[in-house]
């Protein structure tokens, strides 16, 4: 009998121990964001403008054809201006009944003027939030970033899916985890490692998703300039890294005949020097296998 006793009290107080959903919130009660877009305030010189691509659940039964009016949008995309990215962010969260939810976010993109500022007051609400995937994608945009959100792809019923997927396919970078929020912030903080972000251009007439013009780089958190593709590859290469694709080089004794590479492995080493008042110089030597 006492044996029994002693187990009942142990299984209440094990009971007490179990861990439970405290802070669930029902599915009709989130706000799904798939993207955010942050361009400059319009009426501020300090302030910005954010932009999420919400989702609506209510639109995904239908067949994913090309919309014809509001009603039939399966996202929207909702706006408004701040002192900052999180006042923004809150003013955003007071407008809907709902509330915001960013675990399914796919990508983050930031006005190019806004980026030459500095990004990290930007992304840090992201990056300390527990529930923002750290390798959701970071876009610096030549145009205003909200014309990304607004992109309505045919193939998928979800844009921010189809933009996902898009840029993986089209993107160089080996290790694309190095193009992500948290391959951002990783970089960032390493001595010695500028961090990197995927620079977008308008969108290319064929497509339903803008163009990758190249790679956005960043002195510290803000950004220095831009690379187009071909000087990305040459910086993928001094990176010790190599595209995804087969690369074409010319023929060193006939210019009009080109040779394919399946690049395997590459291996850089920079010989930096200095003379005192002068600019530094460095010769980098490449050994590619293919």
């Amino acid at each position: 009998m006492k044996r029994r006793l002693f187990v009942c009290i142990l299984c209440v107080v094990f009971t007490c121990c179990l861990t439970g959903c405290w802070d669930g919130v029902e599915l009709q009660k989130r706000s799904v964001v798939l993207m955010i877009g942050i361009d400059p305030a319009e009426n501020q010189n300090h302030g910005v403008k954010v932009s999420l691509q919400l989702a609506r659940p209510q639109s995904f039964g239908s067949t994913p054809t090309e919309p014809t009016n509001t009603e039939e949008k399966r996202t929207v995309v909702v706006s408004q201006e701040g002192e900052d990215a999180a006042d923004a962010i809150r003013k955003i969260q007071l407008s809907t009944d709902r509330r915001l939810f960013f675990g399914h976010t796919r990508a983050v993109v930031i006005d190019e003027q806004l980026a030459r500022r500095g990004v990290m007051e930007l992304i840090d609400p992201l990056l300390q939030s527990r529930t923002t995937s750290r390798e959701t994608w970071l876009f610096v945009s030549e145009t205003p970033a909200i014309d990304v959100l607004g992109y309505t792809p045919a193939l998928d019923a979800i844009p921010s899916t189809y933009l996902s997927n898009f840029f993986e396919n089209r993107l160089l970078l080996k290790h694309s985890y190095e193009a992500t929020l948290g391959g951002f912030h990783q970089r960032l903080i390493t001595p010695g490692i500028q961090p990197v972000a995927v620079w977008i251009g308008p969108a290319d007439a064929s497509l339903s998703a803008p163009r990758i013009e190249g790679f956005a780089m960043f002195s510290g958190e803000r950004l220095s300039g831009t690379l187009d593709q071909e000087q990305s590859l040459g910086w993928m290469f001094v990176a010790n890294q190599f595209p995804k694709s087969i690369l074409a080089f010319d023929c060193p004794d006939h210019q009009s005949s080109r040779f394919l590479v399946d690049v395997t492995s590459v291996k850089s080493t920079i010989h930096v020097r200095s003379k005192r008042g002068s600019r530094p110089q460095a010769n980098i030597a490449l050994r590619v296998r293919g």
